[in-house]
C-alpha cells in the first residue's frame, strides 16, 4: 500500500493522533495482523512505546486485538473506523470553538455594561472645589444649578475663585441658570443675575427642598457639600435627563408665576423665553423726547439701591419714571 499522504498525516495529527498511532496504523493498513514484535521491528519502535499506542487505538474503536496461532496481534477494524473518529473529533472542536466564541461574547458585553456603568468622581475638601467647577465648563454650554445659600462671592468660601466663576463662564460661553429659594439672600443674589452672567428665579422653601449646591450640565451631575467639605461629579446620562426635566418644571413654574405678578415683558432666559410685546407709539414717542430725564430717574433710584441709600430715596427716583411717563401719556 502507497504510504498516508502529508496531508492525511497531517490532519491525523491535528485531530489527535500521536505520530507512534499513526505509524502503528500505516503498518496495519500495509500488512494486516501484526504482533507488537512484528510492529516493533516495521517501526523501529519499543513494544513498550507500541503497547501503549495500540491501547489508544483499541479504545478509539480502530484496532482490534485478536488470538491467531495462540499468538495476540492487531488488526485494523475498517477504513471507516478511521473517518467516524475524525468526524467526531471535528464535532468536538467545533462545538469547543462556539462555546469560546460564547464565552468570549459574554466577556464582551460585560465590557459594554462596565462602561455604560456610571462614572463617580470623589473630590475632598472646599480647595479641591474649584477643579470640579472647571470640569464642568467642558460638559455642556448651560449649568442648571440649585443654590441653597445664595452668598455673594465676598462671603463665599472660595471668594477669589468665586470672583472669578462669571468671567470664566462669559469667557467659554457657559450659561448659569439658577433656581433659589424665595429669601431675603435669594432676592440679592438674583439683582446680581446681569453682573454674574446668570440668570435666577426664586421659588418657595416647601417647592422643592435642597441643602447643598447641585449643578447638572450635559451627562454630568456635580453636587457640592460645603458643610461637610465634600464634592462629586457622576456621570449618569439618564439620571441628568431626569434632573434636567425636574429643572425645568421648577424653572417653568416660577417663570409662569412671575410673569403673572409682573405681567407681560418678562426677561429672556435660556431654558424658556418670554417675548416682550412691542411699545406703542405714543409710548415710544416718550421715550424718544424724553429719553433723557427718564435716564437720569432711572439712574437715581439704581445708585441709590446699589450704593445702600435709603430705600425711600431709591423709591422715589423709580416712582418720578411712572409720574414722568403718566404725565405725558395724558397730554
Amino acid at each position: 500500500m502507497k504510504a498516508i499522504p502529508a496531508g492525511i498525516e497531517a490532519s491525523l495529527l491535528a485531530s489527535g493522533f500521536s505520530s507512534t498511532e499513526i505509524a502503528v496504523i500505516r503498518r496495519l493498513l500495509e500488512y494486516d495482523a501484526m504482533t507488537l514484535r512484528e510492529l516493533a521491528g516495521r517501526t523501529a519502535k519499543s513494544t513498550g512505546v507500541l503497547d501503549q499506542a495500540t491501547r489508544k487505538l483499541i479504545q478509539k474503536g480502530i484496532v482490534q486485538r485478536e488470538v491467531i496461532n495462540d499468538a495476540v496481534k492487531y488488526a485494523m477494524i475498517s477504513l471507516d473506523a478511521v473517518l467516524r473518529w475524525m468526524e467526531e473529533d471535528d464535532r468536538r472542536k467545533l462545538e469547543l470553538m462556539t462555546r469560546r466564541q460564547r464565552n468570549f461574547e459574554s466577556f464582551l458585553r460585560t465590557v459594554e455594561l462596565d462602561k455604560k456603568r456610571p462614572e463617580i468622581e470623589h473630590i475632598e475638601g472646599v480647595a479641591n472645589f474649584p477643579q470640579a467647577y472647571r470640569k464642568l465648563l467642558g460638559c455642556g454650554n448651560t449649568l442648571l444649578c440649585y443654590e441653597p445659600a445664595c452668598l455673594p462671592a465676598e462671603d463665599h468660601p472660595l471668594s477669589c475663585f468665586m470672583a472669578e466663576w462669571p468671567r470664566m463662564r462669559r469667557k467659554r460661553g457657559v450659561f448659569s441658570n439658577v433656581i433659589a429659594h424665595d429669601t431675603q439672600r435669594g432676592l440679592r443674589y438674583q439683582s446680581r443675575d446681569a453682573f454674574e452672567y446668570r440668570k435666577t428665579v426664586l421659588i418657595g422653601e416647601e417647592e422643592c427642598r435642597y441643602e447643598f449646591e447641585k449643578i447638572v450640565c450635559g451627562d454630568t451631575l456635580a453636587c457640592f457639600n460645603y458643610a461637610e467639605n465634600r464634592a462629586c461629579l457622576l456621570k449618569f446620562p439618564e439620571l441628568a435627563s431626569m434632573e434636567r426635566a425636574t429643572f425645568g418644571a421648577l424653572w417653568n413654574s416660577s417663570a409662569a408665576r412671575q410673569k403673572n405678578a409682573t405681567g407681560p415683558g418678562a426677561p429672556e432666559s435660556k431654558i424658556q423665553s418670554f417675548a416682550a410685546p412691542a411699545l406703542p407709539a405714543r409710548a415710544s414717542a416718550v421715550f424718544v423726547h424724553h429719553g433723557g430725564a427718564i435716564r437720569a430717574a432711572i439712574g437715581s433710584g439704581l445708585r441709590g439701591l446699589r450704593y445702600g441709600r435709603k430705600l425711600t430715596a431709591a423709591l422715589l427716583g423709580i416712582a418720578s419714571l411712572f409720574i414722568l411717563m403718566a404725565a405725558v401719556l395724558m397730554r
